[in-house]
């Protein structure tokens, strides 16, 4: 029994260090997917630069041609500035991110990790609700823990009760007086157990048996528990994926929106109010599509963790 206590305390230590590394796993992807957010938003940032530059090119030529007031190249220029705090913002960010991961990874702090950019492509199908219960039950390393924990509090049982076997061996019954007046009882012809020790025992083992009570009621309370992190993991997933199809969809709208007030504004049929307008909502768009897909990443492997996949 001794033994088994130890290979199971032992097993117990192995569950705990796999738990805290899923931990440490999808921390680090959240801020790898963090970085790779930031990288995309970058992108999208020179970009919206270059297109504030041509604008603001255009808007400078049709106030010398005097289409335009000086007011529409100053509020072009203010935005131009705007658009470049955002960037070196954005690049501050990258420095402080890649500085944390390498801290974590143990890689020199100056050097800027860019994210691998097939990522995103990476396929996340989902399977059944009971699947993933299923799974969860048999890999999950904290539900596992609970079982081993349950099944160390059985084995003290079984150790109890071996305590309570007679230990000690007495001398011959003989007919003597002394041995009417001893402080031992004796049973059979040659074992001898103190009466303290069997009462002892005896609490040992109802201690043991509630501990064991104890344990299964914690894995039942896993059990729930578990069952409402897997539906609300598949269920944030479903919506990660829905918001990256919707953001698809407005991308797509934003861009022609921003066309079309372009064409208005250089034939003098909008105000650059509203061209500035719809740059912004294109700018968003861009960005908010990119943070959803890294979500549905995100959301993917926080499923896998709370099956006991990751």
């Amino acid at each position: 029994c001794s033994i088994r206590k130890a290979d199971i305390e032992k097993e117990i230590a192995g569950l705990q260090r796999l738990s805290n590394q899923a931990d440490i796993k999808l921390g680090l992807l959240n801020q790898y997917l963090n970085l790779f957010t930031l990288f995309k938003q970058h992108i999208v940032l020179t970009r919206n630069i270059e297109e504030s530059l041509r604008r603001l090119q255009d808007i400078r030529q049709m106030k010398k041609e005097g289409l335009i007031t000086n007011n529409d190249v100053l509020r072009s220029e203010m935005q131009l500035t705007n658009d470049r705090l955002s960037l070196q913002e954005t690049e501050n960010s990258i420095l402080i991110v890649s500085q944390q991961l390498n801290l974590l990874l143990g890689n020199s702090e100056n050097r800027i990790i860019k994210p691998d950019t097939t990522l995103l492509q990476k396929a996340t199908p989902l399977e059944s609700y009971e699947a993933y219960l299923l799974s969860a039950y048999e890999q999950a390393p904290d539900m596992k823990l609970l079982q081993k924990e349950t099944e160390l509090a059985r084995n003290q049982i079984q150790m109890n009760r071996a305590s309570r076997k007679p230990n000690t061996l007495a001398r011959p019954i003989t007919r003597t007086m002394t041995d009417l007046y001893n402080n031992n009882w004796n049973i059979g012809l040659s074992v001898s157990y103190p009466l303290s020790s069997l009462f002892k025992s005896d609490h040992k083992i109802k201690e043991s048996q509630l501990q064991v009570s104890v344990q299964k009621k914690e894995e039942e309370l896993k059990k729930q528990q578990l069952q409402m992190d897997i539906y609300n993991a598949i269920l944030r997933h479903k919506e990660a994926l829905q918001q990256a199809d919707a953001w698809k969809l407005s991308v797509r709208q934003a861009q022609e929106n921003y066309r079309i007030m372009q064409n208005r504004y250089m034939n003098q049929l909008a105000i650059l109010t509203d061209l500035l307008d719809a740059n912004s909502v294109l700018l968003n768009a861009e960005l908010q599509l990119t943070a959803s897909r890294t979500r549905i990443i995100y959301t993917y492997y926080q499923l896998q963790k709370v099956c006991g996949r990751l």
